[in-house]
This record gives structure tokens, C-alpha cells and sequence, in this order.
């Protein structure tokens, strides 16, 4: 099947590998997979929009270029709007390589905060609330994606994510994988850690772009 995966990308170019794992042992079990696509795709194509999609997902492609196409109008078309286009659910993260994601859920911005403010869920370093893009279904723009894949930082939360699961203890249950130490929690909330490090790449480029300092 490789060969033939292989022969295909060489013959249509309809193919993209990345150096990343799938069959990691915890939870998310692509974490690694789709953090390597994201800093890898954009820079390696000129598509106005870069998107990401689960295997049992079924995507009406005409109707999904016509959200994008409306999505790109309303954020003010130019040369790059800057357009996350998703189920979005509002979250929380804990910082400096927890690899944890803390409050929220479907219930808008202010639910988040009052999850992330509960102090039954412990999530007072949490950072946020920011959009998340959910697994059925992120697309980003050309600008967006760009700013995401070209930040050195999200490539050092790989690299420590890599890392982790080497030597992690494997836990197939979110519940599990929440009990481990920080010290050695593995990345097992694919979707969030991914809108985690785009919040934060856009935060920093806004706090670049107007001498407020980086975030």
C-alpha cells in the first residue's frame, strides 16, 4: 500500500506525507500526524485554503468551497484574510507543555470562562478561551495557516510532544491521560492543542504588528 501511496503522489501530486507517527500510545492518537501537516502543508502550496478533515467524515466539496469563497468575502477578501472555518467550540489551555486542555465545550465564550473560572476544574493557569476548530471539519486561509506553520514555537510543542510519547506511560481514556504528571503528560487533545498554537501564533502577530510586545 505505501508503494502504491508513493506512486501516486509522484504520478498526480494529490499526496502529501509528513514525519510524524499515527499509532501513538495515548488517546490522540494523531496528535503527532496533524501537528506535522499543519507546519508543513502551507508551506509547501499555494492553495487559498488549507483544510482538515476526520476518515469518517463525509465533505460535500462544492458546498464547502462555496462557505470558503463567502467566509474569505466577509472577512474582507485582500491579499490575506485571516479565516478559521469550523464547528467551533470554545476552550481552555494550560501552558509551558502541560498538553492539556482546561474548560470549556459547545457553549460559546462565556460558558468557557465560567468553566476555566470554577475552581472544581482547576484550570486557573488556563489560557484562553479561544475558537477551536473540531476534528470533523478546520479550514484555515493561506494567511492563517501560513502564520501558524512558520512559528518556531509550535514546532518546539512538537518536538516536546514527540518526545513525551517515546517515554510517556501509554492511557487509552482522556481520563487517564488527564491523571498522568505534568512533567510527563502527553498531547492527547489533538484538536484543541492545534487551535491552541493558532490563537496564540495570531496573538503574537497582532502583538508584533503593533509594537505591543510578543505574548
Amino acid at each position: 500500500l505505501s508503494q502504491k501511496l508513493a506512486a501516486e503522489a509522484d504520478q498526480f501530486g494529490d499526496l502529501r506525507f509528513v514525519a510524524a507517527r499515527e499509532a501513538i500510545p495515548n488517546v490522540g492518537k494523531a496528535s503527532e500526524k496533524s501537528a506535522a501537516w499543519w507546519l508543513s502543508a502551507p508551506r509547501r502550496s499555494s492553495a487559498e485554503f488549507f483544510c482538515k478533515t476526520d476518515d469518517d467524515s463525509l465533505i460535500h466539496n462544492a458546498h464547502l468551497a462555496a462557505s470558503l469563497r463567502a467566509a474569505a468575502a466577509a472577512a474582507g477578501g485582500g491579499d490575506g484574510p485571516l479565516v478559521m472555518l469550523s464547528y467551533i467550540r470554545w476552550r481552555g489551555w494550560l501552558p509551558h507543555y502541560d498538553f492539556q486542555a482546561c474548560g470549556g465545550g459547545w457553549g460559546g465564550p462565556l460558558d468557557a470562562i465560567r468553566q476555566m473560572e470554577d475552581p472544581a476544574n482547576h484550570c486557573a493557569r488556563a489560557e484562553g478561551p479561544f475558537p477551536q476548530g473540531t476534528g470533523t471539519l478546520t479550514c484555515m486561509s493561506r494567511a492563517l495557516a501560513l502564520l501558524t506553520a512558520r512559528d518556531e514555537r509550535f514546532g518546539e510543542w512538537l518536538a516536546v510532544a514527540r518526545a513525551r510519547n517515546d517515554y510517556g506511560a501509554p492511557c487509552q481514556t482522556a481520563a487517564a491521560c488527564a491523571a498522568h504528571p505534568p512533567a510527563t503528560h502527553m498531547w492527547h487533545h489533538e484538536d484543541a492543542g492545534v487551535s491552541y498554537n493558532v490563537w496564540r501564533s495570531l496573538a503574537r502577530g497582532i502583538a508584533a504588528s503593533t509594537g505591543d510586545g510578543s505574548p
